[in-house]
């Protein structure tokens, strides 16, 4: 690793961490090796990089931005509170450090506060760690069940609202319940980064990952509207549309049999699928990135059913099929040939 390219960095304070745009960005979710090499690099920075991605993760707005200058007018104002704190009890001296611990508890709580009431109020969040689903009932008595590695976003009051939304990163099941607001049928939209999908009342599967989108319907009806090629799709049971990012087109076609719905009772359904899907299905659940020695090796077609709870024989039955070996290797498995 070479110091000299954070050179401009070593003089950072807390205030200039907060306040460096691409800083904020690595804070708020968005990969930049750059910072992450920088805590190894000057491990002393750890402390401040804690506390400013703490502050910059509280003063993020979700959904309507506001500028970070407005964001620092706000910053500026919670230090001068915590400036005015401090003098108003300049008779009791305080050792530095508590000091300063009590500047930082007093910021944080401030900043907590703006957070609350200028962007957690609109909305409520729903989210699922690697292995993990859950099941949901929002407001409106709609049932979400969350595929692992997954958020929604919901607007509170969903039940009062005209137009309910939702925004999907990653896979759900949604059983829409009908709701009627001044006798009209109240709609019910899930946004995705290129779809919208537009309901009053049905069961329906959102695949959301890697800026490609997949909708199945098993019940009722539904309208598709494309956010890249302002198409609308009517759908009916047993289809599924789907955007590819790369394709830059939308597909609809007949489903037989929704296999890929499997996931809701934990279930892995390969069918003739690449190991490069077999792959993508392996990281999105655990988390787990498999790395081929062999890029040749991504289109070997792969058939089988396992539990997602038993990575070890899904391991084994890819091994036996192909005479591979799947050596572990940290957050990887190594796929060799033999």
């Amino acid at each position: 690793m070479d110091k000299e390219q954070y050179e401009n960095y070593q003089s950072y304070q807390l205030n200039d961490f907060i306040l460096d745009e691409s800083f904020q960005q690595w804070a708020q979710g968005y990969a930049s090796p750059f910072w992450d090499h920088f805590v190894e690099a000057f491990p002393e920075k750890e402390n401040a990089i804690k506390e400013a991605k703490l502050l910059v993760s509280v003063l993020s707005v979700p959904e309507t931005p506001l500028s970070w200058q407005k964001k620092e007018q706000q910053l500026n104002a919670i230090y001068s509170k915590v400036e005015a704190r401090q003098k108003k009890g300049k008779t009791i001296k305080m050792p530095t450090r508590w000091a300063y611990a009590a500047a930082v508890s007093a910021l944080l709580v401030l900043s907590v506060s703006v957070y609350y009431f200028f962007y957690i109020m609109p909305f409520q969040y729903y989210e699922t760690a690697y292995q993990q689903n859950e099941t949901f009932v929002l407001d409106d008595g709609t049932e979400v069940v969350l595929n692992a590695n997954s958020e929604l976003k919901v607007s509170r009051d969903l039940e009062t609202k005209e137009v309910r939304e939702v925004w999907l990163e990653g896979e759900a099941y949604f059983k829409v319940t009908k709701i009627k607001q001044e006798g009209e049928s109240s709609s019910f939209v899930v946004h995705t980064p290129n779809l919208d999908v537009q309901v009053l009342g049905t069961h329906f599967n959102v695949r959301s990952r890697d800026g490609n989108t997949r909708v199945l319907l098993e019940e009722g009806s539904v309208k598709i509207a494309s956010v890249e090629t302002n198409e609308d799709i009517l759908m009916i049971p047993g289809e599924a549309v789907e955007f590819n990012v790369e394709e830059g087109q939308i597909r609809k076609e007949i489903v037989s049999e929704p296999k890929e719905l499997a996931w809701q009772q934990n279930f892995f359904v390969f069918e003739n699928q690449t190991l490069g899907k077999v792959a993508e299905e392996i990281y999105q659940y655990y988390g787990i990135e498999l790395v081929f020695e062999d890029e040749a090796m991504r289109d070997y077609i792969f058939t089988a059913e396992v539990s997602r709870d038993n990575l070890q024989l899904l391991k084994t039955l890819m091994e036996e099929a192909f005479q591979i070996d799947i050596e572990p290797d940290g957050h990887q498995l190594i796929i060799k040939r033999k």
